[in-house]
């Protein structure tokens, strides 16, 4: 199977990308017409427009431009070796091959728990996976688990979800949380992980290899690494606060996603 004829959600790349500039251009208006109006009360409205709209521009620039560097940051993260990790390098370049998807730079990061999230954009991105990862998981279970983060890669949702954890940082230093949790709840896609879930079944043809990888971080220990980056894991515990539970919102973003046993029960009767 050609994974570009995976379900109908595969082509939301546009509209992931769409929703970034729709919201960089919002916080350019809103700041333009700020400026607009202290303008008009000291009888310089049109300076103080093209100041706003300068500083507007080149603020939701910065929350663009800076939202995959902050996930780095939030992470320490080293080379994968093509003889420590000769799985994931060759599930990554099977699927890939199969896919016509660009590969992905892959890095490791050190932690017990069974780590693996994506981030970047469909021409340059990068999947993490941790030595837990490496251990835990077997083969299949390592297929479906890359095959769903590929998805994600693809359809923009890792690159979209970035992009708000930035915007949400960024807004809520100047006070404007509430102002960031209505842009989420207006560009989130809380379904995105089912439909990667999916996907990903659709590529490897075997729904218990996903299903089985699931139940294994199920009964994980609770991670120790920054919730920061929790949006963009395959999956977390669902006792970890702000894990991927509908009853608690994820990180820093009032995003709801669902439970480890809904996407278990999903995968079952596929």
């Amino acid at each position: 199977m050609n994974q570009r004829q995976w379900i109908q959600m595969d082509d939301t790349s546009g509209t992931s990308a769409q929703k970034i500039a729709r919201i960089g251009w919002s916080i350019t208006a809103a700041v333009t017409v700020v400026f607009l109006v202290i303008g008009l009360v000291v009888s310089l409205p049109l300076e103080l427009a093209m100041v706003g709209f300068i500083g507007g521009y080149l603020f939701a620039r910065s929350i663009r431009n800076g939202a995959q560097e902050r996930v780095r940051a939030s992470l320490t993260l080293n080379p994968a070796s093509e003889n420590e990790q000769a799985r994931i390098f060759n599930v990554v370049d099977g699927l890939c091959v199969v896919s016509g998807d660009h590969r992905p730079a892959i890095e490791v990061l050190n932690s017990e728990f069974p780590v693996a999230l994506a981030f970047g954009d469909a021409n340059e991105s990068t999947i993490v996976v941790s030595n837990g990862f490496c251990a835990l998981m077997d083969r299949v279970e390592t297929e479906a688990v890359i095959a769903h983060l590929l998805w994600r890669i693809r359809t923009g949702d890792v690159e979209l979800t970035a992009y708000l954890m930035n915007l949400v940082a960024s807004l809520s230093r100047l006070k404007l949380a509430s102002v960031a949790r209505f842009v989420v709840s207006r560009a989130q896609n809380n379904q995105a992980i089912l439909w990667a879930d999916i996907a990903a079944c659709q590529a490897t043809r075997y729904p218990p290899a996903l299903a089985s990888a699931l139940e294994k971080i199920e009964q994980c220990d609770l991670p120790t690494h920054p919730h920061v980056t929790f949006p963009l894991w395959f999956a977390t515990p669902s006792n970890v606060s702000g894990a991927t539970s509908s009853a608690t919102p994820l990180s820093n973003l009032d995003i709801s996603y669902p439970s480890l046993a809904d996407r278990i029960g999903v995968l079952k009767e596929i």
